[in-house]
């Protein structure tokens, strides 16, 4: 099973120009009413490039917001293979307590920033926590979801 993560358009920034890449949150094999959840993990990498080569530092603050995939719901969210569905859900934290969407129905973004010097662009990674969860009577297929990611800056 995978879950696709698309980065979405950026927002223009006076000093400095930014861009999400995502990686794929592939959670393997999953049996039918199996017991435990299934727990998997990708990335956000959010890269900044100053504008001006002759330019200070730039601070770039950012916010990285999580669609809710084709469930219309942050916390339980699906993976679809035709008409079935597994149940999964996106975190910020390792613990898979802070559900990641965009700030709205209990939901909470990414709020960072990134110094861009003389390097003339930083990068920094953001982890997905993902969860699978258990106990889904399901049938056999491949599973899977997209998700957009939005980079604000």
């Amino acid at each position: 099973m995978l879950l696709w993560l698309a980065a979405a358009g950026a927002l223009p920034a006076t000093a400095a120009t930014c861009s999400v890449a995502a990686s794929a949150l592939a959670f393997g094999s999953y049996q039918s009413n199996q017991a435990h959840a299934i727990d998997s993990a990708g990335s956000l990498t959010v890269s900044c490039t100053r504008d001006a080569l002759d330019a200070a530092a730039v601070a770039v603050s950012y916010e990285l917001d999580i669609s809710r995939g084709s469930s219309g719901n942050f916390a339980i969210r699906e993976l679809q293979s035709g008409t079935s569905r597994l149940q999964y859900g996106i975190y910020r934290d390792p613990l898979r307590s802070i559900v990641w969407g965009d700030g709205s129905a209990g939901s909470a973004r990414v709020s960072s920033s990134l110094t861009v010097s003389a390097s003339l662009t930083a990068t920094a990674v953001h982890t997905v926590y993902g969860r699978l969860f258990g106990r889904q009577n399901v049938m056999p297929g491949a599973y899977s979801d997209s998700i957009t990611v939005t980079l604000n800056y």
